[in-house]
């Protein structure tokens, strides 16, 4: 006879729990559901690795340093040192251009200098036109009676003659013959007669200023005369130096050719011709006719003062210093 032993209460629990589970029949269908939930697991996982990641804009600093990059690959590669070649043989070839078309350009203002007005009478000469051309050619037009009529030059108007005036050489005169002689004479002060000013200077026509009448008041060294207008300029007032050209050389810009300075012991210091760089520019009167230039000075800070204009001709070479006391 089996005696059995009293069994504590967690005994009793756990044998319960171990029978139940054995006796619960296995349903067929649970290995199944496990292996899809996981495959369904693995199949989330590789999505959200798959998934694209939103990329960061980037910054305008990163922005240059790309374009700098590009266009320095651009630039060191075929294409940009093609570029660059090109560019550097056609300035080159410009610039040459521009150097012969200027010095060929300043040859042609040489030769062809400053061609005035010409005034000339003409008569006319009844000719057969159905003449051979041999007697046409011995046929001599009467010039010279013309050239001597003096009568019909002093008809014309006085204003357009001093207008045009030009001086002729002794030298170049002589080449012409018994034609020469028969040109009316040119007073010898056909400069002071372009005026009507009486000498002062104060009135003038398109001739330019006069001459003053008084040698003294006329300053001559080399190819320039120098004067002021008026003769004597009053104490702390506004007056004119007028520098001429006396030599008849072709000058076709005036301003370009003289220039200079104009210096008084005042401390005033002006410009002649073009503007140069640190010195006052006072207002200037060109007149190419007369081949004057009159710079207007303003009044001096004392008396007694002394102006010492140093003047230079390009297309004579010559310079000179000239000084007016007054």
């Amino acid at each position: 006879m089996t005696t059995r032993t009293p069994q504590s209460p967690e005994e009793t629990q756990r044998q319960s729990t171990s029978t139940s589970t054995a006796s619960a029949p296995q349903r067929p269908g649970d290995g199944k559901n496990s292996v899809r939930a996981r495959l369904s697991k693995e199949s989330a996982k590789r999505q959200r690795a798959l998934a694209p990641v939103a990329a960061e804009s980037p910054t305008i600093w990163e922005t240059i340093q790309t374009w700098r990059r590009e266009l320095r690959q651009w630039a060191t590669g075929p294409e940009g040192m093609s570029l660059v070649v090109s560019a550097g043989v056609h300035v080159l070839l410009f610039m040459g251009i521009a150097l012969v078309l200027y010095l060929c350009g300043m040859r042609l203002e040489d030769h062809l200098g400053d061609r005035g007005p010409i005034n000339a009478l003409f008569t006319e000469t009844n000719v057969d036109n159905k003449q051979p051309l041999e007697t046409l050619a011995d046929t001599e037009f009467e010039l010279t009676d013309t050239l001597a009529d003096a009568s019909e030059l002093s008809a014309l108007n006085s204003e357009s003659i001093t207008d045009n005036v030009r001086f002729v050489p002794d030298m170049v005169l002589s080449d012409f013959g018994d034609t020469a002689a028969t040109l009316p004479a040119l007073p010898q002060n056909a400069l002071d007669m372009v005026n009507e000013g009486g000498g002062n200077g104060k009135s003038w026509k398109r001739g330019g200023f006069a001459m003053p009448k008084n040698k003294g008041k006329v300053i001559t060294r080399g190819s320039f005369s120098v004067w002021t207008v008026p003769e004597d300029p009053e104490p702390f007032k506004s007056y004119k130096i007028v520098i001429q050209l006396n030599r008849l050389v072709p000058i076709r810009d005036l301003r370009a050719d003289v220039t200079g300075t104009v210096t008084g012991t005042d401390g005033y210091r002006a410009s002649i011709g073009r503007v140069q760089k640190g010195i006052h520019f006072p207002r200037q009167l060109v007149i190419p006719k007369a081949r004057q230039i009159a710079i207007e000075i303003p009044p001096a800070k004392f008396e007694l003062v002394r102006d010492i204009i140093e003047v230079h001709s390009k297309k004579l070479d010559e310079k000179q210093r000239i000084e007016i006391i007054f």
